[in-house]
């Protein structure tokens, strides 16, 4: 009997029960009336999975749901075969089960980002006995975990497919007939990895219909895209614009012009703002164990409950000598090994003694000298495994209404790691753009130079040429002025032009 079962993580998964368990009502008289006995507790196995992970439940359970009620089974081709020599075609008719979130849930994020991560789906293809050997044999629990890259859309016609293997036609004619799978695949079905887009995803406690019909298992059809309508008073404004004259179609046209490329202007000064994405935190450390054992197998260091210190003691003949207080065992233990390398140069056993006491007090204090930070990471560095888990035992850290988790830190630690790397190529590609902005700012204000270097020259040849054509005027003027006088000198005083031709003719050179 096929049933939906809700994992820890708040996710619905297609399910079946294996094993029922039944109990006889306490008020009846016969314990072999059937008609007493109910349903106490329910054995469900995972699709795609094996016995290892059934769980038993008692009945009812709000972890059980009637199949269909959030998750989804719909018919589509999987690339599951392999190409041949002489076969082009390498998808099969399959089933493919999709699971969902539990809505409306305070874990609600943490499934999503469950199913993000899981990029497989299990596949149940049709007529596996006329699947290739080699295809059979990787088929566990009766289908097969796909890559969701691997799955493609239905079509109800195998042409345009190329050269089909042997026993395609049966199985997609026995895919065509099977009514217990209305659906199909849709396209863009997945968000990212096999979490369903959110068109598809069943928003309501209980489930949704599809259709008009629930428990159907199909996905509801993809909202249609409806263009923007203009209103009332745009529609008034473009009547009053198109039937308006030339000129003041002209201005409303320049201040369109004008309006667009203040818009285009406060874009790219917007675009200029570098937005970095959503911060994501790193992981959050789990809680601190407290070692209260020591870490150095010597001896000699042992924990003071009062003081909260570690004590340092070194025997010597028989008799223990305490060398002091130290705020890390690290400390401590250098102090009881400077004091047993100064015992070897004594002699004699009284003078030892006494060498030993002086001495004690020597390594005591270059002990405390020491930095207690170093020695801290010292004290870290040292704790070795079996120290770390008696810890553990003893703050009993296991329980279940712990708040870490391996899988939660993870996670943490993969979104963590891709907004960095989200941050880095965005602001790599900012500042790419800004270079190349910069860069085209450089080059116009060069070619504005250029330009303007240019009417500069023109200005002043365009002077030079005005001066000269003055200077040319007014010597023009000269000469007609001096034509002038010539010829009234000429008019005025006619007896001197005739000396000439009253000369005598020798006298002319």
């Amino acid at each position: 009997m096929g049933i939906e079962i809700r994992d820890p993580d708040f996710i619905w998964s297609a399910a079946t029960i294996v094993n029922i368990q039944y109990g006889t009502n306490s008020d009846s008289k016969s314990d072999n009336d059937e008609s007493t006995a109910k349903i106490t507790d329910v054995t469900v196995r995972y699709d795609g999975w094996g016995c290892q992970w059934d769980e038993t439940l008692t009945w009812p359970s709000r972890r059980l749901a009637k199949l269909f009620t959030y998750t989804k089974r719909v018919k589509c081709f999987v690339d599951i075969l392999s190409k041949g020599k002489g076969t082009q075609c390498s998808v099969w008719p399959c089933t493919v089960s999709i699971r969902m979130p539990h809505p409306n849930n305070a874990n609600l994020a943490r499934a999503e980002e469950f199913l993000r991560l899981e990029a497989n789906v299990f596949v149940v293809p049709y007529c596996q006995h006329l699947l290739p050997q080699h295809i059979r044999k990787s088929l566990e629990n009766g289908g097969r975990w796909m890559k969701n890259s691997r799955l493609r859309l239905w079509r109800d016609d195998v042409d345009g497919l190329g050269r089909l293997p042997k026993g395609l036609l049966d199985a997609h004619k026995t895919a065509k007939d099977d009514t217990a799978t209305p659906g199909a695949l849709p396209l863009k079905v997945f968000e990212a990895g096999t979490l369903l887009s959110a068109q598809y995803r069943v928003r309501k406690i209980g489930g949704e219909p599809v259709n008009g019909a629930m428990f159907t298992g199909e996905c509801p059809p993809p909202l249609p895209i409806t263009p923007k309508k203009k209103s009332s008073a745009t529609m008034k404004d473009a009547g009053k614009n198109s039937s308006s004259n030339g000129k003041s179609s002209d201005r409303m046209r320049d201040l369109s012009i004008i309006r667009n490329s203040t818009s285009e202007d406060d874009e790219t000064e917007e675009e200029e703002e570098y937005q970095p994405p959503k911060y994501v935190p790193p992981p959050t450390c789990p809680p601190p164990i407290r070692v209260t054992e020591p870490v150095y197998p010597t001896g000699g260091v042992v924990r003071l409950g009062k003081t909260k210190s570690w004590g340092a003691s070194v025997s010597f003949g028989g008799n223990d000598l305490f060398l002091g207080s130290f705020p890390t065992q690290t400390q401590a233990a250098d102090a009881i090994q400077a004091a047993l390398n100064s015992s070897k140069h004594a002699n004699e056993v009284s003078d030892g003694e006494t060498h030993v006491s002086s001495d004690s007090e020597s390594t005591s204090q270059e002990a405390m000298k020491c930095d207690e930070n170093s020695a801290r990471l010292a004290d870290l560095n040292a704790v070795s495994l079996e120290s770390s888990m008696a810890a553990i035992e003893n703050q009993d850290i296991t329980q279940p209404n712990s708040s870490m988790s391996l899988h939660d830190w993870t996670l943490q630690l993969i979104r963590h790691k891709s907004y960095i790397s989200e941050e880095r190529e965005k602001r790599k590609a900012f500042e790419e753009k800004k270079r190349k902005r910069v860069g085209a700012e450089a080059v116009s204000l060069g070619k504005e130079s250029e330009v303007e270097s240019e009417t500069c020259d023109t200005a002043a040849f365009t002077k030079c040429g005005e001066i000269v054509a003055r200077k040319i005027e007014a010597l023009r003027r000269s000469s007609k002025s001096s034509k002038a006088d010539s010829k009234r000198r000429k008019q005025s005083h006619p007896q001197r032009l005739d000396l000439q031709n009253q000369l005598p003719r020798e006298w002319i050179f």
